[in-house]
């Protein structure tokens, strides 16, 4: 064999165990590692600043508001308070100078034939014994006879209730006036009691106002045409 043959040989030997030599060492070196897109990076890290900052916000303590308080209506609102007031300062005022009107109310029950006489007070003339039972407006005169044991606690409410009131205004309507005759003898003696009281120069159911020193009507009486309110 020729020299030049023997160092070829030679050449690709020492080539092959330099590749073999080579591919253990590949073999047995780490792998590299993978390559990161920055921007998925920074999207990642952001996410996971976020998701940190809830969860310790969920473990503070949060202090809830003041309830505000229940508004049940529009006037029940703070700016309407100085109106309210107003009107609550109006309003006895203007009841002072009405008044109230006195009715008697005939309550008839047929099945049992038994009947009995109320008197009441109001403000509204419309108004009937059944609208002023819930306020205790009313007395039960029973079955009036107009005798003086029934009429002088009579003409005591109507002085009781011109003085509360400054003015009690007695309507006698004809209707009950025929049920219970009685009514008529309360009339006639109201009549009798300021023509006698005019001698005095001070009639029944009038009385010296004490801050104008005038004299006013306290108790005035009129006979009507009212239909009553008779409950069958």
């Amino acid at each position: 064999m020729k020299v030049n043959e023997i160092l070829s040989e030679v050449s690709q030997a020492e080539k092959k165990r330099l590749k073999k030599a080579q591919r253990r060492q590949q073999a047995s070196a780490p792998a590299a590692p993978p390559t990161v897109d920055p921007d998925l990076e920074r999207k990642q890290k952001v996410a996971a600043f976020k998701q940190e900052k809830e969860r310790r916000m969920k473990q503070k303590t949060v202090t809830p508001p003041e309830p505000e308080e229940p508004v049940t209506g529009l006037f029940d609102r703070p700016e309407f308070a100085a109106l309210r007031a107003q009107q609550q300062e109006q309003e006895p005022v203007q009841d002072e100078l009405y008044g109230v009107d006195f009715m008697f109310e005939p309550v008839i029950d047929r099945r049992a034939r038994t009947k009995k006489l109320y008197g009441y007070w109001t403000r509204h003339r419309i108004q009937l014994l059944r609208d002023v039972e819930r306020t205790g407006s009313y007395r039960d005169l029973g079955d009036f006879k107009g005798t003086t044991e029934e009429i002088m606690p009579l003409f005591a409410l109507f002085k009781q209730l011109g003085e509360q009131y400054r003015q009690v205004y007695v309507l006698f309507d004809r209707r009950s006036m025929a049920q219970f005759p009685g009514i008529a003898e309360v009339h006639r003696r109201l009549e009798d009691a300021r023509r006698i009281t005019k001698r005095n120069k001070i009639p029944f159911g009038y009385r010296v106002n004490p801050k104008t020193n005038e004299i006013e009507e306290f108790i005035a009486w009129e006979i009507v045409d009212r239909r009553s309110g008779e409950l069958t």
